[in-house]
């Protein structure tokens, strides 16, 4: 069979056959079996069609695809995959509960893997310290890894779960780093460490320069923030002390949280703010002034 008669070599298709070797060990049907079966791992990019017809293709020139189509780099990100799994599983070899207990919640392949993150968190603090490793271990946040990319998130709310504080710093660092599913898992984490997470949060908000993390610590408090008078005063003060049409995205972040505000003055300076603001942000102010009017026109 003629190799050029087939459309080969686009780039879903080397994700298809890195995602094969990675998690399936170089075979189709294992892969097409969990891709009928809509397995946690599934890439809803990768069409079971197209998987269907790389088989085929596969078959009938009788050769691997993979050793054909990958670069040197990508076979050897296949093989520090395939070399993680081989250590997972090796765990279980012994009888040391963390690593077991850990191999379990990235191997789950439960969406919401709660016995596993319960099991890690009866464990307690012994815990803390591979857990923080998983968090940080820029691999398995890589979809090709074991966990499909969801095992950083796990290991956040395991830490959460723990109430470890010092898992804050990189619980925060690792926000924006993947995809929003982390980012949650993260920022659910987070809420579970308040108030020492807000009050690591206040302080970046009001570092200067400006950068990065100002914008991710603004977000983070909009999200874990809950009626916090102490986050909705320094989100004033943060509106007032830059140019929001410069930081717009950070302003949109901190707008919400002056909801809390009840001082009169501090009420009356938000309203001074959203006079002069850019025009994007004018109905994330009016939002606010609407719903400061509400309780007045029940009281009426």
């Amino acid at each position: 069979m003629d190799e050029e008669q087939y459309y080969l070599g686009d780039e879903l298709d080397k994700e298809i056959l890195k995602h094969r070797e990675c998690h399936f060990g170089g075979h189709f049907p294992t892969m097409i079996d969990y891709y009928e079966l809509e397995g946690l791992g599934v890439d809803e990019e990768l069409t079971i069609d197209r998987i269907h017809y790389l088989a085929k293709v596969e078959e009938e020139l009788g050769y691997n695809l993979a050793a054909e189509m990958l670069l040197g780099a990508e076979m050897e990100e296949i093989a520090r995959s395939r070399m993680a799994y081989k250590q997972l599983r090796a765990v279980y070899e012994n009888d040391l509960i963390p690593p077991q207990l850990l191999a379990d919640l990235i191997l789950s392949e439960n969406e919401d893997p709660q016995e596993e993150i319960d099991a890690i968190v009866e464990q307690g603090e012994i815990m803390i310290s591979p857990l923080r490793n998983l968090l940080v271990a820029d691999a398995f946040y890589s979809p090709l890894f074991p966990g499909y990319g969801l095992a950083p998130g796990r290991a956040a709310i395991c830490l959460g779960r723990l109430g470890d504080k010092d898992s804050i710093i990189p619980l925060f660092e690792s926000l924006g780093k993947s995809n929003f599913l982390i980012d949650d898992a993260i920022l659910i984490a987070l809420g579970q460490l308040k108030p020492y997470s807000t009050e690591f949060l206040l302080r970046v908000l009001r570092s200067r320069p400006i950068t990065e993390d100002n914008e991710r610590s603004a977000m983070a408090l909009a999200a874990i923030s809950n009626d916090d008078a102490e986050s909705a005063t320094m989100a004033l003060l943060e509106l007032k002390s830059f140019d929001m049409s410069v930081y717009k995205r950070i302003a949109a972040y901190l707008i919400p949280l002056c909801h809390s505000l009840s001082d009169p003055k501090d009420r009356q300076d938000f309203l001074e703010l959203a006079k002069n603001s850019p025009a994007v942000l004018a109905d994330e102010f009016k939002l606010i002034e609407k719903l400061w009017k509400k309780p007045s026109a029940k009281s009426s």
